[in-house]
Formats: structure tokens, C-alpha cells, sequence
């Protein structure tokens, strides 16, 4: 069985205009904290089993690992749940490492287990990135 390793390189890139035009505003890896790092490898573990495993049925040799697979959107939604979240987690299990508590939230997140966030799907589109969507 493959063991998940996510690729942090590249950046996330978002349009943004400014007053001088369009530009490209582009997030790194580690401009995230360590709490949306753990929310995002978390995430992209259980993006990464599932694409194996469909990829193998489907004989396509892509699965999702890569930061930059990430569409903008997806990332601007991470960066808010996070700093939503960041608080309640470090207040109820202090001491315990920001990216695990990023990851606790993720998988609280899927399972629907905070009211103020619905649960998510999350779907790889034909542009190559990463959606995340609230589930109906």
C-alpha cells in the first residue's frame, strides 16, 4: 500500500485586482500555520486514498498530492474555517501540537460535528485542482 506523502511545493494562485490591474497573489506552503498545514495534509490524506483507489479502477495514473492542487477557493475556504477554529481547538487540548489539532479539525469538520461548519465533499475537477464544497 502507497504511504501518503504530501508535496508541499508550488503555490496556490488567486486573481486578485488591484488598482493597478490584474496580479496574482500566490500562497505558499508556509504561509499557512501549522494548524491549517494539518487541516490541508489531513485532507489531502484522505483526498490521496481515494484517488488511488479510483485511479486504479480507472487506469489513470494521477493522484492528488500536491499543495498546488488546491484551487484558490478551496484554499480561501481553509484559511477561514481555520482561523475560525484555531481558538476553540488550542483552548480545549492545550499542549497538544497546532498541526494535529488542525488535523482533528479536518476530519471533525467531515464528519459534521460543529453546526457552524457543515460537512464538506470535496471533488477533483477537470482542471486538475481541488473543491471543497459543503455536502447536501
Amino acid at each position: 500500500m502507497a504511504k501518503f506523502t504530501l508535496d508541499t511545493s508550488g503555490a496556490v494562485c488567486a486573481p486578485h485586482k488591484n488598482a493597478a490591474g490584474q496580479t496574482f497573489v500566490s500562497t505558499l506552503w508556509s504561509d499557512l500555520s501549522p494548524f491549517a498545514q494539518g487541516y490541508v495534509e489531513a485532507m489531502f490524506a484522505e483526498l490521496f486514498e481515494t484517488s488511488r483507489r479510483y485511479n486504479a479502477r480507472a487506469d489513470r495514473p494521477r493522484c492528488v498530492s500536491v499543495f498546488s492542487d488546491l484551487a484558490p477557493s478551496t484554499l480561501a475556504a481553509i484559511l477561514k474555517d481555520c482561523g475560525a477554529a484555531t481558538g476553540r481547538y488550542l483552548g480545549v487540548m492545550p499542549g497538544h501540537p497546532e498541526v494535529l489539532l488542525g488535523a482533528y479539525f479536518w476530519h471533525d469538520r467531515r464528519a459534521g460535528n460543529h453546526a457552524e461548519f457543515p460537512p464538506l465533499t470535496l471533488t477533483l475537477r477537470d482542471d486538475g485542482k481541488v473543491y471543497m464544497e459543503p455536502r447536501a
